[in-house]
């Protein structure tokens, strides 16, 4: 059983959440969470529980929405830092990367991930987001990735 100082904590790392996102992590089917609300260390805006320390952040929504996805599949996952938005180790203990581009940091995400070598943390597989599939056709053919294009959650190739 999952305690409410667990879900802080989560949210004190993540920043935000939904609720749905929150369900499904901690596998609290039909709970609305409002119960954080009384630790003055959570708010909600617009269905998203944020902690007070931390801003809303779109992109970390929507590496939520697409880590929910793969919940059959794992077994830990933490936060990551830029571009990085999520870590998680799957069952089987591969080490996935989730990241998150948006209009600001798009160019900067291919060229990082086309030189991933040097940058980012050795992972087993990459998971992109991208608003669209423009891209795509900027990726180098050597990395192993999922293109995924938000926020329907459409994997390109």
């Amino acid at each position: 059983m999952v305690s409410d100082q667990e879900i802080l904590n989560f949210l004190q790392d993540f920043g935000c959440a939904r609720a749905k996102h929150l369900q499904i992590l901690f596998e609290f089917k039909n709970d609305n969470f409002k119960r954080l609300l009384s630790t003055n260390m959570v708010s909600r805006k617009d269905g998203i529980y944020v902690h007070n320390t931390r801003r809303i952040d779109e992109r970390m929504l929507i590496a939520l929405d697409l880590l929910c996805e793969y919940k059959f599949k794992m077994d830990k996952f933490c936060v990551g830092y830029d571009p990085v938005k999520i870590t998680f180790f799957s069952t089987i203990g591969e080490m996935y990367h989730i990241i998150v581009a948006d209009e600001d940091n798009r160019k900067s995400v291919v060229k990082i991930v086309n030189n991933s070598l040097s940058v980012l943390p050795k992972a087993d597989k990459l998971i992109l987001l991208f608003p669209d599939s423009e891209d795509l056709k900027n990726l180098s053919k050597d990395i192993s990735f999922m293109y995924v294009k938000y926020p329907e959650l459409q994997i390109l190739n």
